[in-house]
């Protein structure tokens, strides 16, 4: 089964003065392929979905609320993710909407999860990397209400690495108006925000849609020849690729009768009012609550040659 990121892939081992000792390693993770369309096209901010958490209900009647939108719960604790996005440069004297493909690198870290993010333009060609952690800090919005902001941090190595290039590049006239470190670095780390920002949506939705993390694999792997992997390293990468699927792929032909067992699939989520007598001590009793959606069939299938397994879904956070 072809990676459908072998592309930029390919593209990252070849550029210059990219760190690829790590590619191999990172190749063997899950992987998310999102390039299918714009970030912005993808429906994640569907109204029924859950939003906020209570996290205390206070004396003042006021509640303790946590926004998902600026939070990401990851599914996994390292995986690889693919985008694509339209963003507007800054040149000294008129903007540019441009293209940009995302490959990035995801790991789950106390004190905020780290991000590899290579970013291509392909008009250009050109390819930058932006390498930090995502810090996660907790503030009050004007409603009293606690919302998590992201702040990019650089990696204080990939930092001074990239202030060495910036030097470079203005000693050989190479670049434009941002002849100011900060100015140049804060539109990649505003993209690397956003990437970031499109992953925790994407986790939400995952959580409370219809929709499931679905891994796909070959049944027979087929062996590879060192020296192939070696040149193409995305030809021997073991890692399942990521589907959003509302149902497993059917297995055989479901019957008619009234004990027919349902097709694998999502059941949905919803909101439901908590009205039976058992819950009357319940803190919620007599509001409405959501149920979090639940997977009805077997967990692994196989179908075509390849195997579909579940990904376990994530802890209810409204519980």
């Amino acid at each position: 089964m072809k990676r459908p990121d072998a592309d930029i892939i390919r593209k990252i081992k070849k550029a210059k003065g990219l760190d690829t000792k790590r590619l191999k390693e990172v190749l063997d993770l899950p992987y998310f392929y999102m390039s299918y369309k714009m970030m912005n096209d993808f429906e994640f901010d569907a109204q029924e979905l859950p939003d906020q958490k209570v996290l205390e209900e206070r004396e003042d009647n006021r509640a303790l609320v946590r926004s998902f939108a600026s939070t990401a719960e990851l599914v996994y604790d390292e995986f690889v993710l693919t985008a694509r996005n339209r963003i507007q440069l800054e040149h000294d004297d008129h903007y540019e909407v441009v293209d940009v493909n995302y490959w990035g690198y995801v790991k789950e870290r106390d004190g905020g999860d780290s991000v590899y993010l290579v970013i291509e333009y392909p008009d250009t060609k050109q390819i930058m990397v932006w390498e930090g952690r995502m810090v996660h800090q907790d503030t009050l919005d004007e409603n009293g209400v606690e919302v998590t902001r992201i702040s990019p941090r650089m990696d204080p190595d990939y930092e001074k690495t990239m202030r060495e290039w910036h030097r470079q590049m203005l000693a050989q006239n190479r670049i434009g108006g941002q002849k100011d470190f900060h100015d140049f670095i804060k539109g990649i780390s505003q993209q690397a925000g956003i990437y970031y920002m499109f992953i925790g949506k994407l986790m939400h939705y995952l959580k409370y849609s219809d929709k499931h993390a679905v891994e796909v694999v070959p049944e027979s792997p087929k062996p590879v020849s060192p020296v192939i992997a070696r040149d193409r390293p995305w030809v021997a990468a073991t890692g399942p690729r990521v589907l959003l699927l509302d149902r497993m792929p059917a297995t055989q032909s479901q019957g008619t009768g009234t004990h027919a067992s349902p097709k694998p699939h999502r059941r949905r989520g919803h909101w439901k009012t908590l009205s039976h007598p058992r819950f009357r001590h319940h803190p919620k009793y007599g509001k409405k609550i959501y149920v979090k959606p639940s997977f009805v069939g077997p967990r692994q299938v196989s179908y075509e040659g390849n195997i579909y397994r579940l990904v376990e879904p994530l802890d209810d956070a409204l519980a």
